[in-house]
């Protein structure tokens, strides 16, 4: 029997599932879902913990707080290894010069969703393992 390893980015599965409603998920089952039948090894979840000040400011504090409550059960979870990476603030390179290229060649800065992708993602829907 194959033996599978899941790995979730944090960062962009939680902008995926703000984008689809917030929705909320179990990791394990999702996790227990791509394995299908076989047997799951271990899921690694990474993210980047938030940044937070010195001094830190009350909002900052609370999203910190939220996330330790949130990786700290995450890591509870069964063959569930969480890492984290410390934020921090550091200034952008101007990225005005880079352009994104489409199949024939030409250049789009169009919107990121065709319509049917708006009109699916703007519908509230589940996670669910068939």
């Amino acid at each position: 029997m194959a033996r599978y390893a899941v790995f979730i980015d944090g960062g962009y599965t939680k902008k995926v599932l703000s984008e689809l409603g917030n929705l909320k998920i179990s990791y394990l089952n999702f996790s227990e879902c791509v394995a299908n039948t076989q047997e799951r090894l271990r899921t690694y979840y990474y993210d980047c913990a938030p940044y937070v000040s010195s001094p830190p400011l009350a909002d900052e504090k609370k999203r910190k707080a939220d996330f330790d409550r949130f990786t700290f059960a995450l890591e509870r979870e069964p063959r569930f290894q969480v890492k984290i990476w410390k934020a921090g603030k550091k200034k952008m390179p101007d990225m005005s010069y880079i352009r994104l290229s489409t199949k024939n060649g030409r250049h789009s800065l169009g919107s990121r969703f065709s319509s049917d992708e708006r009109s699916a993602s703007n519908t509230k829907s589940s996670f669910a393992c068939q």
